[in-house]
C-alpha cells in the first residue's frame, strides 16, 4: 500500500479520510472481491499504481482521474467502456482503451474516483467517524449529536438514541481498528 504523502491537492475528502477508506479497502480487498478495484483506484490516486481501468502511464490530473472514472462507469453498467472524441476533447485527455473489464472491478474505481473527486458524498468503503482529536466518536458524542437535533426528549426516545449511539461508537471504532492494521 502507498503512503498519503502524494495525495493530491485537488482531492476533496479530508486526507484522514482518504487515509481510512484507503487503509480499509486494502485490508478487507484481499477478502473481497468487490474491493479490488476500491483499493486499485486508491493505490492510483495516491501513487502507488497505475490508472486502474485503462493502465495508462501520464502523470495524474483531474481531466485524467475523470476520464478513467467514466470508463470505469461505463463498463460497470456493462456497457462497452469507450468514450466519444467529443468528450475526450473536452477532458482534454488523451484517448485509452479500457484494459480491466470486469464489471465489479469497475464500479469500485468508479464509485472511488467519483468520492475523491467530489462528485459523490458517500466514500465507497464505510469509514469510521472521527472527532476532532482523530478518535473515533464515542457514544456520548453521538448522543450529544442526536439530542441536539430535539428540544425535547422522552425516556423512550433517550433509551433509543443511546443505544444507537453505543452501537454506532462500537462499529467506529472497529472501522478505525481495521483501517489501523493495514499501517502495522
Amino acid at each position: 500500500m502507498s503512503g498519503l504523502a502524494v495525495l493530491p491537492a485537488w482531492v476533496v475528502p479530508p486526507p484522514g479520510q482518504v487515509r481510512d477508506a484507503h487503509c480499509i479497502a486494502a485490508v478487507r480487498g484481499e477478502l473481497e472481491l468487490d474491493l479490488r478495484g476500491v483499493f486499485a483506484a486508491f493505490e492510483w490516486v495516491t501513487g502507488g499504481g497505475p490508472a486502474p481501468v485503462t493502465r495508462r502511464p501520464e502523470p495524474l490530473t483531474p481531466a485524467l482521474v475523470r476520464a478513467e472514472m467514466l470508463l470505469a462507469d461505463l463498463r460497470a453498467a456493462g456497457r462497452v467502456a469507450e468514450l466519444g472524441d467529443d468528450v475526450w476533447a473536452h477532458l482534454g485527455v488523451s484517448r485509452a482503451d479500457a484494459v480491466v473489464l470486469d464489471e465489479v472491478w469497475a464500479q469500485g474505481v468508479a464509485l472511488t474516483l467519483a468520492w475523491v473527486l467530489g462528485a459523490q458524498r458517500r466514500p465507497p468503503v464505510e469509514i469510521p467517524r472521527r472527532d476532532g482529536r482523530g478518535a473515533p466518536m464515542s457514544a456520548a458524542q453521538l448522543y450529544a449529536e442526536k439530542a441536539a437535533t430535539r428540544h425535547f426528549l422522552p425516556p423512550e426516545d433517550r433509551a433509543r438514541f443511546r443505544a444507537e449511539a453505543e452501537r454506532e461508537a462500537a462499529r467506529y471504532r472497529q472501522l478505525a481498528a481495521l483501517a489501523a492494521s493495514a499501517l502495522t
